[in-house]
């Protein structure tokens, strides 16, 4: 028996939307992190998010949902699949419940802050890895920041901790701290915003670069081809 218009324009609906859904790629991101990415929901802007959109949306042609959470909360989107992917380092961790691309999307750069002319500037220049004279200077990073636990850990040198970074750049420039190491991009975009932090120079010393890859969930296997349609785009960009 003939199907009717109205049944074939229902099925077709329902092949349309299950196209569509299929073709949607749901990336969560931290949403205070500026300027990496910030806003909740919907609504996170950023580094990378703007990264995704250039690279999936207009080179590949995928539709991306861009979701801001918590970061505690992104990464259990991502190990449940709730989400499809995040954009991060491929720790030991994160890839035992993900899959990443080979090449990399973004790379982090730490480097110090300290007042210019200032004797600390002076002994960070002329001992930069920490060993001697540098050990007696004070620093300053965000509570909960891990990176700087294990940093510092490292160093065998204690750091203050504070609930922002701007805290510590204040502290800077009121002399009460001598030295912030930390993400170039975050440091760089509040000194923009501050005037009042003009004294505060950036070392020349690289102490890490941490490289961001697309990390996709394991329970969103079925968008594990896109991992190698990206690391195509980017090897064709170098």
């Amino acid at each position: 028996m003939p199907m009717s218009f109205k049944s074939i324009f229902v099925v077709f609906s329902l092949l349309l939307c299950q196209f569509m859904y299929a073709e949607e790629v749901r990336i969560v991101y931290a949403n205070k992190w500026y300027p990496y990415s910030y806003g909740d929901a919907e609504n996170v802007k950023g580094i990378l998010p703007g990264i995704v959109e250039e690279l999936l949306v207009n080179k590949l042609n995928y539709t991306v949902r861009h979701i801001g959470v918590p970061w505690n909360r992104a990464q259990s989107m991502v190990r449940s699949g709730e989400a499809d992917g995040f954009v991060t380092a491929a720790t030991q961790e994160r890839l035992s419940y993900s899959k990443s691309s080979s090449q990399i999307l973004y790379r982090l750069k730490f480097q110090g802050f300290s007042l210019k002319n200032s004797s600390a500037q002076l002994t960070l220049r002329t001992d930069p890895e920490i060993q001697s004279e540098s050990k007696t200077l004070k620093y300053c990073d965000v509570i909960g920041n891990g990176w700087a636990v294990e940093f510092y850990e490292k160093k065998q040198v204690l750091f203050h901790r504070v609930p922002t970074i701007l805290n510590c750049l204040k502290m800077l420039q009121r002399k009460r701290q001598d030295v912030v190491i930390h993400s170039v991009d975050v440091v760089e975009a509040i000194l923009a915003k501050e005037p009042s932090l003009k004294e505060i120079s950036k070392s020349e010393h690289l102490y890490q670069e941490v490289a961001f890859q697309l990390l996709i969930s394991n329970r969103s296997s079925q968008l594990f081809p896109l991992l190698n349609e990206v690391d195509a785009i980017l090897k064709a960009d170098l």
